[in-house]
């Protein structure tokens, strides 16, 4: 299911593809089409949302902060359909964990089998790393975005990881 305007699928295929043209072969939409709904929703906020060159297109600082907010929500979608299906008692998705090797041996790799088995809808990447590695891709994922995933370390280096929108994220931190 996905919820967004006509307009919104083609303006974001069309900052993705910077063409109408290649766009218009992804979408499976005549370009003229595509050019009429941007045209449009332009003159409706009396700015561009792109440049014109003959290279190809370019966002403008307005078709920035569209293409921001379209990204947003549709992850605030996509995380509001999952709690629909948690609603239904529908599990699926993708979990990504990344532990020490002892941890990893011991415990996740049997426990993973059987969560498998009772939720096959579930996929899992499981990934060993050095305690620095994982502190570090803790520190990416919050900065760059904007939230972080359950880790388990051992003598953990540093003080906080991150600040975080629901606070944060570290190694003093019961969660982290």
């Amino acid at each position: 299911m996905f919820a967004f305007s006509r307009f919104l699928l083609y303006f974001t295929e069309v900052a993705r593809q910077g063409s109408f043209r290649k766009a218009s072969e992804t979408l499976h939409v005549v370009a003229s089409s595509i050019d009429r709904q941007i045209l449009r929703v332009e003159k409706e906020l009396a700015m561009p949302l792109f440049e014109r060159h003959p290279s190809g297109l370019r966002l403008t600082a307005a078709g920035e902060l569209l293409l921001h907010a379209a990204s947003n929500w549709k992850k605030d979608f996509s995380r509001v359909c999952e709690q629909l299906d948690d609603l239904r008692g529908l599990r699926r998705g993708h979990v990504r964990i990344a532990t020490i090797d002892a941890i990893n041996r011991q415990f996740f790799s049997s426990m993973l089998r059987q969560v498998h088995l009772d939720y096959p809808n579930i996929s899992f990447t499981l990934t060993t790393m050095n305690n620095v590695d994982i502190q570090q891709a803790l520190m990416w994922r919050c900065r760059f975005r904007g939230d972080a995933e359950p880790a388990i370390v051992t003598r953990a280096a540093g003080a906080g990881l991150c600040r975080h929108r629901s606070g944060d994220c570290g190694p003093d931190r019961p969660s982290a």
